[in-house]
């Protein structure tokens, strides 16, 4: 029966050290470049909804900041949600930044789940601003 638990032990061991790894290091690796070329790919989709305004300022919102937790997630900040991801990444953005990001995706927030909810080109265009900022900022 002792040898059964050995693996799951091994296994509840090996993700603790990972975790303590990231957490130290700031994260995982660099992504590799497939992912770095696709990701960096729709942020172009992202200026071309922003430049069309109306409801394109809102879906750039949007999609700048699923493409900014998809970062998150490949450079192996771990979480449910992409506020537990961007808690975890803290250390890794400048203040201004990460506030700037939290903005961001309280805007998104509202965008997404509240009834009614507009955003001026400017606003979305700071939005997407500080989004891309932390983007930018994880593939350093």
């Amino acid at each position: 029966m002792a040898a059964n638990r050995q693996p799951q032990q091994t296994h509840w061991l090996i993700q603790l050290f990972e975790a303590i790894f990231r957490a130290l290091s700031g994260g995982g690796s660099k992504v590799d470049s497939a992912t770095m070329a696709r990701l960096t790919q729709e942020w172009g989709q992202v200026d071309r909804m922003l430049n069309a305004g109306g409801a394109g300022a809102a879906q750039a919102v949007s999609t700048a900041d699923k493409l900014l937790d998809a970062a998150l997630k490949a450079h192996g900040f771990g979480g449910g949600s992409f506020a537990d991801r961007l808690r975890a990444a803290e250390g890794r953005f400048s203040p201004s930044t990460y506030q700037s990001i939290w903005s961001a995706h309280k805007l998104r927030n509202r965008l997404a789940h509240e009834i009614g909810v507009d955003v001026d080109y400017r606003e979305a265009v700071v939005a997407v601003q500080a989004l891309r900022s932390g983007f930018d900022v994880l593939n350093r």
